[in-house]
C-alpha cells in the first residue's frame, strides 16, 4: 500500500488521539474482563476502556456526593441533624467497616435493646414488617 503525504499526517493524527498504556492485571480479575469481553462481543481492551471510563465517572458522582454532604453538614442547625450527617461524613472519610468498628458498642447495645423487645413480646409481627419497613423508608433522613 502506498500513503500520500495527507493520508500519513492523518493517520499519524488519528493515532495520537489515544495514548498506548500497558497494564499488569491479577488473574481474577483478567478473567472477568475476559468474560465480560466475550459476553458483550468486545475487545478486552474496550471492556477496560468502558470500566476505566465507569470508574471515573463514579469517583467524580462521589466526589460531588461528598461536597453536598458537606455542605448540609456545615449549615445544619439542629444537634441531632449535625450528628447524623458528622456519622455520614465518617463512613464517606473512613469507609463504612472503619466507621463500624468505631461503632461497635453503640450498635451491639442497640441489637441488644432490639432482642430483648423481641424477648418481651414488643416485635413487629410479620404481616405487618413490610408495611412498617416502607413506611421507614419514606420518612426523610
Amino acid at each position: 500500500m502506498v500513503y500520500t503525504g495527507a493520508t500519513m499526517a492523518a493517520t499519524k493524527q488519528a493515532r495520537s488521539k489515544h495514548v498506548r498504556r500497558s497494564i499488569t492485571l491479577p488473574p481474577r480479575i483478567a478473567k472477568q474482563v475476559e468474560s465480560i469481553a466475550k459476553q458483550r462481543a468486545l475487545s478486552d481492551n474496550r471492556v477496560l476502556v468502558e470500566l476505566i471510563e465507569q470508574g471515573i465517572e463514579a469517583a467524580q458522582q462521589k466526589e460531588k456526593a461528598f461536597f453536598q454532604l458537606a455542605e448540609r453538614f456545615r449549615s445544619a442547625s439542629d444537634p441531632e441533624q449535625v450528628k447524623q450527617l458528622g456519622n455520614e461524613l465518617g463512613r464517606f472519610v473512613f469507609g463504612q467497616d472503619l466507621w463500624l468498628l468505631h461503632r461497635r458498642e453503640e450498635l451491639d447495645a442497640k441489637i441488644r435493646r432490639g432482642l430483648d423487645q423481641l424477648d418481651r413480646g414488643e416485635g413487629i409481627p410479620e404481616d405487618q414488617l413490610d408495611a412498617y419497613v416502607a413506611k421507614m423508608k419514606a420518612q426523610p433522613e
